[in-house]
């Protein structure tokens, strides 16, 4: 065996190899700058499937690619062009439907109601038979925060509307209710969890308190916090309550009700108000009630 030719074709393998490497990483970094500055734009990269979805593109443009190129690649054999030409007609093909892909399942809309917030995305929509174009009415950037104004509903239309969330998301989409929420933030914020309650059932979560509001400046208490749900995470939206601003999102794992009794500021309220006056009733009585002689 010739082991000098053995060593030389695996050189001419290795470059063909390296080269088409680089030229798919290049790819790549433009893809990546696409989805997370346009479509996927943070936390949402995270949260609604970004980073999944761009596993998937990575293996295609990074590995499968230039593996394929080792294997057919030999200096001199005859139809070598052919072969490189029709891995990069797959890979690009491969390529663009994952990105295809990804782009109609793009984070468009974080959408209000009640008290919680629905992570949406363009397939959502699309498979409603949808046009995202109703979005456009919505003030603010992408992906648009959106207010669903059922307040012209009477109290048994309400229930029937946010009973629909235990079975879909449709409800979601009635995008006749869409509003911007700039008008409506200060329900938002008076609906807002009760966050120092989540704490201190969950008070691993503080870590996570701490990044953000070194991040973000003040005290737990000047942040308004509603639940955001997205595909893969359920997180905290965080709302500076003085500027009314939307400032970002806490990555505080929304619990679920089963696990922990999650109440909101309103309903807290409620029952420390209903607690004080049975408790004012109950002295009431015992100093009104007559003194029994034996």
């Amino acid at each position: 065996m010739n082991f000098s030719i053995f060593g030389e074709a695996l050189k001419d393998k290795t470059k063909a190899f390296l080269c088409h490497i680089v030229f798919s990483v290049i790819v790549f970094v433009v893809v990546v700058f696409i989805l997370v500055y346009f479509w996927f734009p943070p936390p949402y990269f995270t949260m609604d499937g970004g980073w999944r979805g761009l596993r998937i593109v990575a293996f295609v443009d990074i590995v499968a690619g230039p593996l394929l190129t080792f294997c057919v690649f030999k200096v001199g054999k005859k139809g070598l062009k052919l072969d490189l030409a029709l891995i990069f007609v797959l890979q690009f093909l491969a390529l663009s439907y994952g990105v295809m892909t990804l782009y109609s399942n793009r984070t468009v809309s974080m959408v209000y109601v009640h008290d919680s917030i629905y992570v949406i995305a363009a397939s959502v929509y699309a498979n409603s038979g949808i046009d995202i174009d109703v979005l456009d009415e919505i003030e603010g950037a992408w992906p648009k925060f959106v207010y669903m104004d059922i307040s012209r509903l009477d109290d048994n239309e309400v229930q029937a509307f946010l009973k629909l969330s235990t079975r879909s998301q449709h409800y979601i989409l009635e995008t006749e209710y869409y509003e911007t929420p700039s008008l409506f933030i200060d329900n938002i914020i008076t609906k807002a969890r009760d966050m120092n309650y989540h704490l201190e059932k969950v008070p691993e979560a503080i870590e996570q308190v701490d990044e953000f509001l070194n991040e973000y400046g003040g005290a737990l208490g000047d942040y308004a916090f509603i639940p955001l749900y997205a595909r893969y995470y359920n997180y905290h939206l965080g709302i500076h309550k003085k500027s009314k601003k939307v400032v970002g999102v806490l990555e505080v794992e929304v619990p679920f009700p089963d696990d922990i009794p999650y109440i909101s500021v309103v309903q807290e309220n409620r029952e420390k108000a209903a607690t004080k006056s049975k408790l004012t009733q109950s002295e009431e009585g015992s100093v009104g009630a007559p003194i029994l002689s034996m």
